[in-house]
C-alpha cells in the first residue's frame, strides 16, 4: 500500500494536534509523520449539486447508493431549476459502500 509522507508545521492546526496526540505528544516542527491513506474499495460519492433528479437518482444507482428526497422552494434564491439539486449530505468525494444513504434537497417551484 502506497504511503505519503508530510511534514507537519503549527500552520496546519487541525492536523499538527492530531498528530501530536497520536505521537504522545512528543512532535516537534518538521518532525516527520507518514500517513496510510486508505483508497475507497467501492468509489465516491459523486457531485449531484446542480444536476436534474433523474440524473442524480441514475449516478447513484451506478453506485449502489440510496437516495432519500426532500424538497424545497428556495430554488429562486439559490438559482437553480425545479427539480435540481440543491444540496446533497454527504459532500462529494467522500468514500461510499453499496446501500449507503445519500440526502438530497431538491428544488420545488415556487408558488
Amino acid at each position: 500500500m502506497p504511503n505519503k509522507t508530510i511534514y507537519v508545521s503549527d500552520g496546519d492546526l487541525p492536523l499538527y494536534l492530531r498528530a501530536q496526540e497520536l505521537a504522545g505528544g512528543n512532535l516537534s516542527s518538521f518532525d516527520r509523520v507518514t500517513l496510510v491513506l486508505a483508497k475507497p474499495l467501492h468509489g465516491v460519492v459523486p457531485l449531484l449539486v446542480g444536476l436534474s433528479l433523474p440524473a442524480a437518482r441514475t449516478k447513484l444507482a451506478r453506485l449502489k447508493l440510496q437516495p432519500t428526497v426532500s424538497f424545497d422552494t428556495a430554488a429562486k434564491q439559490a438559482k437553480v431549476k425545479a427539480g435540481h439539486v440543491l444540496s446533497q449530505v454527504p459532500r462529494p468525494g467522500v468514500a461510499a459502500a453499496p446501500g449507503m444513504k445519500v440526502r438530497l434537497v431538491v428544488a420545488r417551484p415556487a408558488g
